[in-house]
């Protein structure tokens, strides 16, 4: 499965704990919001494109 995942797991103690896919994407939203700071208008088109393409709106090919 290609799409990004938000599900929660449980972890041995029975505490959820969010997949490690969702930490990495997390973690690259957070330094591409960073390294748009200056720049709203930018990270929002960002964000948009990410939405559309995790809604298959639009193949791969044209995000990279």
């Amino acid at each position: 499965m290609n799409r990004l995942s938000t599900r929660s797991e449980r972890n041995g103690r029975g505490a959820k704990k969010q997949r490690p896919m969702a930490d990495s994407a997390l973690a690259y939203l957070s330094t591409v919001k960073d390294a748009f700071k200056d720049d709203r208008e930018k990270f929002d088109k960002f964000l948009e494109l990410m939405k559309n393409f995790t809604a298959d709106r639009f193949h791969h090919d044209v995000v990279i």
